[in-house]
C-alpha cells in the first residue's frame, strides 16, 4: 500500500494481498465518505484539508483551520484533529528533557551507566515532548539539557580531582603532614610513591615513626618505614636493599605486636 503525503492511496495493494482498515497516519478511512477520522474531526485526503474547523480556532487564530497539520505533513502531525504537532519539536523536547535527568543524575554523584535510569521521569519526558510538539521553547529546552550535561561533567572532573587529592593529601601528609625524608633518595623516593599509591581509605599514615599498634599505642622502639590503618588491621611497610634486612625487620614488628601485618620492599 502506498500513501501520499497528504493520505490520498496510489495503490491499494499490500504486500499480503488484502486492503487494511487503519491506513493514514493509523487512522481508519471511511469507505463509504472517503474521509479518514481523526477523532475531532474527517480529513478529505484529496484535498489535503478537513472539512471542518479546527476545535481550538480560537487559540490558534493565524492559521488556517482546515488545512491539515499546517499544509506541511512532512515536518508536523495531527494525531486526533485537533492542532498539528511539531515532530521535531516533540523529539527534541523529550530527549532534552531526558538528557537533563540524566545530567543531574551525574550531578549528583551517579556514574554514567546509573544515571541513564535513575529516577527517570517519564512523565517529565512526555510533557517536555508535548511542548516541544506545539514548537514552545524548543531552544531553550536544548540550552537546559546541554547546561544540565555541562554541570555533570564538571563535577565529575571535580569528583575525580578530589579523589586524586586525597590520595596526594595520603601522600603529602603523613605524620600529620610533618613527615621528613628518611634514608637515601631511593630509598625515602620508594617510601613517598608507596605512601602516594595507598588505597584512599589508608588512614593514620606515619612515615619512619615509632611502632604502634592499631590503637595508637607505642609498642616498641623500633621505626618502621610506613605504617597505616585500613579496614581494622595495621600495616607496617619495610624498604630493604637487602632481603635479609627486611626478615629482621619482620621479627622485630611482629615480636613488639603480633598482630600486626608486615610487607617487605626491595629498594633496587
Amino acid at each position: 500500500m502506498i500513501i501520499l503525503p497528504y493520505g490520498q492511496l496510489l495503490t491499494n495493494q499490500t504486500p499480503y494481498g488484502y486492503d487494511e482498515r487503519f491506513k493514514f497516519t493509523t487512522k481508519e478511512l471511511d469507505e463509504e465518505s472517503g474521509y479518514y477520522y481523526f477523532g475531532a474531526r474527517y480529513l478529505l485526503s484529496e484535498l489535503g484539508d478537513f472539512i471542518s474547523t479546527d476545535p481550538l480556532l480560537d487559540q490558534y487564530p493565524t492559521l488556517q483551520p482546515y488545512l491539515y497539520c499546517n499544509g506541511n505533513p512532512l515536518k508536523y502531525i495531527d494525531p486526533d484533529g485537533r492542532w498539528a504537532q511539531l515532530v521535531v519539536g516533540a523529539l527534541i523536547g523529550g530527549a532534552s528533557d531526558y538528557a537533563f535527568q540524566v545530567g543531574m543524575n551525574m550531578l549528583n554523584g551517579d556514574d554514567f551507566s546509573t544515571a541513564l535510569t535513575h529516577d527517570i521521569s517519564i512523565k517529565s519526558i512526555a510533557v517536555s515532548a508535548a511542548v516541544g510538539a506545539a514548537g514552545v521553547g524548543v531552544a531553550k529546552s536544548i540550552n537546559k539539557a546541554q547546561q544540565a550535561i555541562k554541570l555533570a561533567n564538571n563535577a565529575q572532573k571535580v569528583a575525580k580531582q578530589g579523589q586524586k587529592a586525597k590520595s596526594i593529601g595520603a601522600y603529602i601528609k603523613p605524620n600529620g603532614g610533618n613527615a621528613k625524608p628518611h634514608g637515601g633518595p631511593k630509598h625515602n623516593s620508594a617510601i613517598d610513591k608507596y605512601i602516594e599509591d595507598m588505597p584512599p581509605k589508608a588512614k593514620n599514615i606515619r612515615k619512619n615513626q615509632t611502632q604502634v599498634d592499631i590503637n595508637g599505642n607505642k609498642v616498641g622502639s623500633n621505626r618502621p618505614d610506613v605504617q597505616y590503618d585500613l579496614n581494622g588491621q595495621h600495616y607496617n611497610v619495610e624498604f630493604d636493599t637487602h632481603p635479609e634486612n627486611g626478615l629482621k625487620h619482620q621479627q622485630t614488628v611482629q615480636a613488639n605486636d603480633p598482630n600486626a601485618k608486615v610487607i617487605l620492599k626491595t629498594v633496587e
